[in-house]
């Protein structure tokens, strides 16, 4: 099995030291060989290539640095590096992981068995338990269940991932893979099998995204189901508003003494204006997102090459 990785980078060229070094170790019990694309998302640190110099690795046959023309943020990155990767010949498996150490190299070889027994030609790393601080996991679970609800579908996984160049060529064609790579392998109806994992170690330093990044980021794969979260919130305004206004009746007619002449049909009036304030907004916006439909997007598999500015070879 011939095995293309995907890998963005910003600065860490240390931890993707350590990251190479174990993804090596890890696939000597596979026939074949691994070919490692890092993506440079507009680093300011140069890699140091004396410490590259005369590496021998026993399956990673290549490592190629994918320079881009600016920062462009770790998802544009990875989208990027996929339609290169759906471009490459000779591929079996595409796979994606950070440079960090969190998506930990020991999983791979589960991740690409299940993808060699065609279980689903993508396959998902599932974060079985968390390792962050409680405060994150409270606010990821409550961003889990918003999720859930704006958009009709789980979303349990991140970026860590197996897939058939099929899989991925289809994916880089889809303008959504800018904003997030699990919300789009979801909403391209492909089928999908995950494997449990346990996050992993980072090899050096503290996470560089901050509380505000995350939102962001969980932003970004709403996005993906624009048009479904907009009808699910229609449907959630129109409900609440008449369920509002039918216990504004039930008060009206249940004889209390205390109710002040004309507050009912104040109350109704007011509940009915603030629903058609919702819903003008709603259809506003709604249309929008239709007309952009109209117009050409930026497909990442015809566009991403623009980004690129150079493609070196740090090991061959």
């Amino acid at each position: 099995m011939n095995i293309l990785f995907v890998i963005p980078i910003f600065n860490d060229w240390a931890s993707f030291r350590h990251l190479v070094n174990d993804i090596d170790a890890t696939l000597a019990g596979f026939d074949g060989s691994a070919t490692i694309l890092a993506i440079d998302d507009g680093s300011s640190v140069e890699v140091d290539r004396a410490q590259w110099a005369g590496s021998a690795f026993q399956r990673v046959a290549r490592v190629d640095i994918v320079r881009l023309a600016c920062n462009l943020g770790h998802q544009k990155a990875i989208t990027i590096g996929l339609s290169l990767a759906s471009k490459r010949d000779g591929v079996d498996a595409v796979v994606v992981m950070d440079g960090d150490g969190e998506d930990d190299p020991a999983d791979l070889p589960r991740l690409l068995e299940a993808l060699a027994r065609r279980q689903a030609p993508i396959v998902l790393a599932h974060r079985a338990k968390r390792s962050e601080g409680r405060v994150f996991r409270v606010f990821y679970a409550i961003y889990k269940s918003l999720f859930r609800r704006l958009t009709g579908v789980g979303l349990s996984f991140g970026n860590y991932s197996a897939m058939t160049v099929a899989a991925a060529r289809r994916l880089s064609f889809m303008p959504n893979l800018w904003n997030s790579l699990p919300a789009t392998c979801l909403r391209s109806k492909l089928p999908i099998h995950t494997v449990s994992t346990i996050r992993g170690r980072r090899y050096e330093g503290q996470p560089k995204m901050n509380f505000v990044s995350l939102i962001l980021h969980g932003m970004q794969a709403i996005t993906v189901f624009s048009d479904t979260v907009l009808v699910r919130l229609s449907l959630a305004a129109m409900a609440v508003t008449g369920i509002a206004a039918l216990g504004v009746v039930i008060i009206r007619f249940s004889g209390s003494d205390w109710m002040i002449p004309g507050w009912a049909s104040n109350m109704i009036g007011f509940l009915a204006l603030s629903l058609l304030t919702v819903l003008f907004g709603l259809l506003s916006t709604s249309l929008l997102t239709l007309q952009e439909r109209s117009n050409m997007p930026m497909i990442p598999h015809l566009h991403a090459d623009m980004y690129v500015q150079s493609i070196d070879t740090l090991v061959e």
